[in-house]
């Protein structure tokens, strides 16, 4: 029945057509890609079904052993561009991402391909739910931050409550690249305070204590140090030296309060962004309040 309704979708369009005869012998051709599958004569409703049955029928060919893996996943690595360029096939890609098939670095692959800049036909905020969703399961946010520079004053204009959702989720990742999104947010929003307050949040919930990619703990004293005079970031500030004093005094973390003190002591040493108004504000081995803070 579904090898029929292919046929048949297929049948009102040559591009599809053709990439119906190459899914049902080698798969794709990588020279193509996609280009049978976007740029297709025919209506968005029929490409969306076709894809949706097309799935369906390489994942099969796969489990019954007449089509090796390549197929399924050339056509799962060729609806990204649909997604972006036709707003169709985000089915049939829910469907490939959830496929027991996919391995850990098929599904990287096809998180790169959905990470691609947004197309001409979407909108900011639809190019910014399909990189929230990749985000959330790659589990980084490096794709998020390159769209952020480029989009966020739309963003906050346009889905503000979209842009905060995403980044006030439990599973934002406190990252590098983590902490430049949230400070967009915070520059360029017209309601910082929820921004700030995750950053506390995240200070209090100790995700600074522990070594991450990119050394999250420097990036965050390094925003602090590069940005004296926002007084947006006083309760950033008063948390983070309460905290590394915290951890001073306890004996049994004297682990993490290492790993703060290393990124103070490498930012202390950077001569290019050095500001007495940063070494006075970190006095912290005296473990008192440091004067001029804002």
């Amino acid at each position: 029945m579904t090898q029929d309704r292919l046929q048949e979708l297929a049948s009102s369009s040559v591009r599809l057509s053709e990439a119906l005869g190459q899914l049902r012998g080698a798969g794709l051709p990588i020279a193509v890609g996609p280009d049978p599958l976007v740029h297709a004569d025919a209506s968005d409703a029929v490409l969306n079904e076709f894809l949706s049955l097309a799935v369906r029928e390489a994942a099969a060919a796969y489990a019954s052993g007449a089509k090796p893996h390549q197929v399924f996943l050339g056509l799962a690595l060729s609806i990204p561009d649909c997604v972006i360029e036709r707003g169709v096939g985000e089915e049939a890609l829910e469907y490939c991402l959830a496929h027991e098939s996919m391995s850990p670095n098929d599904l990287k692959d096809i998180f790169k391909y959905m990470s691609r800049p947004r197309g001409p036909n979407e909108s900011p905020c639809a190019a910014h739910r399909r990189l929230t969703n990749v985000a959330l399961r790659a589990g980084h946010v490096s794709d998020y931050h390159e769209f952020l520079r480029h989009n966020i004053d739309e963003l906050v204009e346009e889905c503000p409550e979209d842009l905060a959702e995403f980044m006030l989720d439990p599973r934002f990742p406190v990252s590098h690249f983590g902490l430049y999104c949230l400070f967009l947010a915070i520059q360029h929003s017209r309601n910082s305070e929820p921004y700030i307050r995750r950053w506390v949040d995240w200070i209090a919930e100790e995700r600074f204590d522990s070594p991450t990619p990119w050394n999250a703990t420097y990036t965050m004293y390094n925003l602090l140090r590069d940005h004296p005079d926002d007084v947006r970031l006083r309760p950033v500030r008063e948390a983070a030296h309460n905290h590394i004093v915290h951890l001073l005094q306890s004996p049994e973390k004297l682990t993490q309060a290492a790993l703060h003190l290393n990124a103070l002591w490498e930012l202390s040493r950077d001569q290019t962004g050095k500001s007495k108004e940063f070494e006075d504000f970190w006095r912290l081995l005296a473990l008192r309040r440091p004067t001029g803070t804002q």
